[in-house]
């Protein structure tokens, strides 16, 4: 489905344009993905989310418009989630080199024995300042897939994860699956990332709990309580 044309009760309608999913970049992807959809939210509305970040039409039109149209955008939409879904379980294995926007990056068939310290060094430092996991995908990208001929030197670093972003998403997951699966390094660096992630969010929210809880220490005691 590339476009769609929905209409109101009134009759008037107005075409939308759908990437299908082998049109997104992975910036396209995380536009629809992130933030999360929040647990509690119903199906119903959690879809309505989706297909406003993916079309980018209000969720307030979605509910003037014609059932019929909006189910069909909704099969759509679950059409593209099951393709994303594939693209990361399906077993892959990728060419030696790849070309995109006119560079061709090498690929490494094994991660761990392809690869270099300053490759890793680099991957732990970024994803150690990283605040939103969205982020993650591009910087393991640009930092474990090095221009052809050319050694890595960490050199313009933010210009290649950048770079990375316009990457076709669904190219892109079945490359970070190949690379989860090619050994334990990726894993484990991610992991203690999610690890850091996870702590935060629990020390925030102990922070905010605390500063919503009555002063123990200092409160005067109550009348008639015992001693």
């Amino acid at each position: 489905m590339a476009h769609i044309r929905l209409h109101e009760p009134t009759g008037k309608y107005q075409d939308f344009r759908i990437k299908p999913f082998d049109e997104l970049s992975i910036a396209d992807w995380y536009t629809i993905t992130n933030p999360p959809i929040p647990e509690g939210t119903t199906e119903l509305e959690a879809s309505y989310e989706l297909i406003q970040r993916w079309a980018s039409i209000p969720k307030a039109k979605l509910r003037r418009m014609r059932a019929q149209d909006v189910e069909r955008l909704m099969s759509a939409l679950g059409t593209m989630l099951g393709e994303a879904t594939k693209a990361k379980m399906d077993e892959f294995t990728p060419e030696a080199t790849f070309t995109y926007d006119g560079i061709t990056y090498a690929v490494p068939q094994n991660v761990e024995a392809e690869t270099t310290f300053g490759q890793w060094a680099d991957l732990n430092a970024r994803l150690e300042g990283l605040t939103v996991d969205a982020d993650m995908l591009p910087v393991v990208l640009a930092c474990l897939l090095v221009e052809e001929g050319k050694d890595y030197d960490g050199a313009d670093l933010d210009a290649r994860i950048d770079a990375m972003r316009v990457l076709p998403a669904a190219y892109a997951l079945k490359l970070t699956a190949f690379f989860f699966a090619s050994g334990t390094r990726l894993q484990d660096v991610t992991s203690r990332y999610l690890s850091r992630m996870l702590m935060s969010a629990l020390q925030q929210l102990q922070q905010e709990l605390s500063a919503l809880a009555p002063a123990g220490d200092g409160s005067a005691p109550s009348t008639g309580s015992p001693s």
